[in-house]
Parts: C-alpha cells; sequence; structure tokens
C-alpha cells in the first residue's frame, strides 16, 4: 500500500475515491486516505519510458522481413502479479504457493501451475497481525522462526521482490541499520534482488519518493537517518514500484489500451502514457527503472475482495486483444472488517469468484493466449524488449541479423524468452549480439522454428520455475 504522491496532491484537486472524474488519472491511497485526481498538462516535459516493440523492419536485399514480438512466441498478451506480503499468515502464504505454482491439490483447488513469484519483509513491528518476517520484530541481531524457510525460497527465486524493508506501521522504527542488516543477509545468502516496491502508512520512512515524493518518504534523502538508497544500489536493485506508480488502466506497453473501461479498468490519461516501465530520479541523484501496477478504482487498495474484478472475463479479453501488459498490483493476504479495516486472513481462504478468475488466467496461459511469469523475470524482459534494438544486413545467400541494447550493453542471457519473427524469403540467417566497436557475438542458444511457408520464429528458451515447496507446517 501507498499514499497518494505529492504531485497529485499539490497540481491535481481532491475528490472522494468512489467518484468518477474523466479525463483524469486517479492516485489511490491506503485505507481512510482520499484520491487525488490530475489532470495532463500539455506544457509538461514528455515523460521517458519504454514502450512495447511493435514494427517490422526489412532485410536488405531479400523479399523478407524481421520484427521483435512483444511477447514470448505465441503468446498474444503479458502478465505478472506484483503481491505485497503483508497480513499473511505464514500457512496461507504456504498454501496459496503451492495453489499458484504446482498442480498439487490445495485447500483452494486443484493447482493451477503457473510462474509466480512474492514479495517478502525482513522485518516486522507486529508479525501476529501485520504479517510474518525474516527477523524476530524490527529485531537486525535475532531471526525469526521462519527464516530458513524464507532464506530456501530466496534461493529458489519464488522471493524476488523486497517490499520495502518490512512493515514498520506501529512505531515506524526504520533505521538505517535495518538496511544495513538486511541486504548483509541477502549477500551471505549470495542472493541479489532487483525489485523494490514501497510499502503502507507514513510511518514507513524507509519508502523512496522518486520525482513525486510524499513528504514521509525519506529513503532517498541522504541527509536522513533512514536514507538507504546507495545500498539498494550497490545491491543490485533495478525497478522501483513508488506512490505515484498506481494505475487503472489495465494494458500498458501500446497504444491499444488505453480506452478500456469495465468495473475497477478506466482510462488513465497520465503523464507516462502508453509505458509500461518509466525513467525516473531518486532524489540523491540516482536513475530508477520504476514501474507501473494496476490497481483499479476503488476505495481500499487491492485485496482478495477486488481480484476477481481487476482480472475479470472483460479485462482478460482485452489484455488479449489489445496485445498489452499487465503487472497487477495486489495483497493476497489481506482482508477486510465490515468497516474497511486491513487485518490477517488466518484461515480465510481466497473469495471464490477470485478463485475463478485466477483459474480463467491460468487457462489463457496453458493455452498459450496470456503470457505469465514471475514479477523479476518479467521486469527484465520488458527492459530487454523495449530496449532490443535489430539491425539486418544480407550475407551470402541469407542474412546476417545484430541485436543491441539502445541504452545498455546486451548478453545473450538477456534474451531469455525473446521471440524474432522472420517472414518471407530471408535464406539461412545468422544472429549475432553486437557490442561496442567490432565486438560481435554469435549466438548460441536460440532455436528456429519454422511455422508456415514463410515464416519462422527465433526464440530464447525461458529459464523453469520453481514449484513452491512447503505446506505451512513447521519442522524443528
Amino acid at each position: 500500500m501507498a499514499l497518494v504522491p505529492a504531485w497529485a496532491r499539490t497540481i491535481g484537486r481532491r475528490i472522494r475515491s468512489t467518484g468518477n472524474v474523466a479525463g483524469t488519472l486517479r492516485v489511490p491511497g491506503p485505507p481512510h486516505t482520499e484520491c487525488a485526481v490530475y489532470t495532463a498538462n500539455p506544457e509538461e516535459p514528455k515523460y521517458e519510458g519504454y514502450t512495447l516493440p511493435s514494427e517490422a523492419i526489412s532485410i536488405p536485399g531479400r523479399d523478407a522481413t524481421v520484427e521483435v514480438l512483444p511477447w514470448p512466441h505465441p503468446f498474444r498478451a503479458g502478465f505478472t502479479l506484483a503481491n505485497d506480503c503483508e497480513y499473511f499468515s505464514w500457512r496461507d502464504f504456504c498454501t496459496v504457493g503451492r495453489w499458484l505454482t504446482t498442480g498439487r491439490h490445495t485447500p483452494l483447488g486443484p493447482g493451477l501451475r503457473l510462474p509466480a513469484s512474492s514479495s517478502f519483509w525482513f522485518f516486522s513491528e507486529d508479525p501476529e497481525n501485520l504479517g510474518f518476517s525474516y527477523f524476530a520484530a524490527d529485531d537486525c541481531r535475532e531471526k525469526s522462526r521462519l527464516a530458513p524457510y524464507l532464506a530456501e525460497l530466496l534461493r529458489a527465486g519464488y522471493l524476488d521482490t523486497l517490499h520495502a524493508y518490512g512493515g514498520f506501521d506501529v512505531r515506524g522504527g526504520f533505521r538505517r541499520q535495518n538496511a544495513q542488516a538486511a541486504l548483509a543477509e541477502l549477500d551471505r545468502l549470495g542472493v541479489r534482488l532487483s525489485v523494490w516496491t514501497n510499502h503502507g502508512s507514513a510511518l514507513n520512512v524507509q519508502n523512496l519518493g522518486g520525482l513525486w515524493a510524499n513528504a514521509y518518504a525519506r529513503g532517498d534523502l541522504p541527509a536522513s537517518d533512514a536514507y538507504h538508497a546507495d545500498l539498494l544500489a550497490a545491491a543490485g536493485f533495478r525497478y522501483f514500484w513508488l506512490d505515484a506508480y498506481a494505475t487503472n488502466r489495465f494494458s500498458l506497453g501500446n497504444r491499444h489500451g488505453p480506452d478500456h473501461e469495465d468495473g475497477l479498468a478506466a482510462r488513465d490519461p497520465s503523464p507516462w502514457g502508453d509505458r509500461i516501465l518509466c525513467r525516473d530520479s531518486l532524489r540523491d541523484g540516482r536513475a530508477i527503472i520504476a514501474f507501473r501496477r494496476f490497481r483499479g478504482q476503488r476505495r481500499w487498495a487491492p485485496d482478495p475482495g477486488s481480484l476477481a474484478d481487476q482480472i475479470s472475463p472483460s479485462n482478460l479479453n482485452h489484455l488479449e486483444a489489445s496485445g498489452g501488459g499487465v503487472i497487477l498490483y495486489q495483497h493476497l493476504g489481506c482482508f477486510r472488517d465490515p468497516d474497511g479495516r486491513a487485518v490477517c486472513g488466518r484461515g480465510r481462504l481466497l473469495p471464490e469468484p477470485a478463485i475463478r478468475q485466477l483459474g480463467d488466467l491460468a487457462a489463457r496461459y496453458h493455452a498459450r493466449r496470456i503470457w505469465v511469469a514471475p514479477c523479476a523475470f518479467f521486469l527484465r524482459y520488458l527492459e530487454t524488449v523495449c530496449d532490443l534494438k535489430l539491425d539486418a544486413r544480407a550475407e551470402g545467400e541469407g542474412a546476417r541479423l545484430s541485436l543491441s541494447g539502445r541504452r545498455h550493453p546486451l548478453e545473450e542471457k538477456d534474451l531469455a524468452g525473446v521471440s524474432l519473427c522472420i517472414r518471407g524469403r530471408a535464406g539461412s540467417v545468422a544472429i549475432e549480439i553486437a557490442g561496442s566497436g567490432d565486438d560481435r557475438r554469435v549466438c548460441r542458444s536460440c532455436r528456429a522454428t519454422q511455422i508456415g511457408a514463410a515464416e519462422t520464429i527465433v526464440s530464447w528458451p525461458e529459464p523453469s520455475w520453481p514449484e513452491f515447496p512447503f505446506d505451512g507446517e513447521e519442522t524443528a
């Protein structure tokens, strides 16, 4: 959960979050806050970011074209679950993890066999009610009883997102030494994470602000005793969700998604346009890549009660038709009292509509229509495919394709999941990665598959994804 960003409070006007204002960006806050709305100003500068590839190029001297496909072939669209971990009990966390990633029977029904991941906390000022953590409460020196399980999930890659350093929602006790202890533990485990998401109320001074910072967020202010952004950079964190990056637009990444309105999905004319990844700067001057998560127009932050409406049949149909991507913002462990207060579920199953719609998503994934991937891999894929530069030239009786990164050097391992489509009579094709100067490296791990008389897919394989290994029982 996150507060209303400062730019929306100062530039926009405030309304009740149950309202609906056309032509505005609705920026949500946590429970018991109002939403701000922001009307786009045509005089503002263009914001930089990443959109999906959409055009083929001709191969000189050949009656053929080649293009980078936006999603792994033959998928039409992309989806990842970016779940915030608060309010989960350990047993419920395990139940959901097993149901999402395995084919085994669970209390939620037969497993969905989806590639999925989760965020986690190193600290929790109230583990019993806010959610479990790696360290015992907020003590940097003592590990919790669940630390061995979380360490295994970290090494396996199932935990791929740091949801801030933890839940400091009771006393607001975060200090730089909490960050140092957490990142030192990751280093000891041999784990490098790349994804950060802000968390919670204004007591969470650990949060990062960026260019549209809320005043309470002090994690990127060098003069603050809560400053830690330099530590994240040294530890390899690359993708960030900050308070300003919630969206009500269900399909991002191309120009085909903005007009869809159904239930929680709404038009969202924001400064970031079609971009699914955005370039921002922290207040210490560090450049970051921010990502936009789908929230939906609703008073409360996303929870199991809104999940079915977030991924309704209409929204998933629109996603397929538009060919875009969705990074879904959720709190699968959070349930609500009648007055809307967020509480730990403690054994409460997901609502039947949510189970049904996640089943619908899984069916589309297994039918190879909507690609689903764990959050960190999905973000890395997006950066690669959106940043990919493709050049082609004739060579002998065939052609040579050169791949490179527009902003950053490209390694072949970065191409996992990427697909190229060659149409026409290209002859034999060689593929290389172009580095600086005359550096050229032949691609070794791609494979070519002919899918038509004059159509070939060249693809790089994805990694295999771990199944969730625990059932919630704790062993001595």
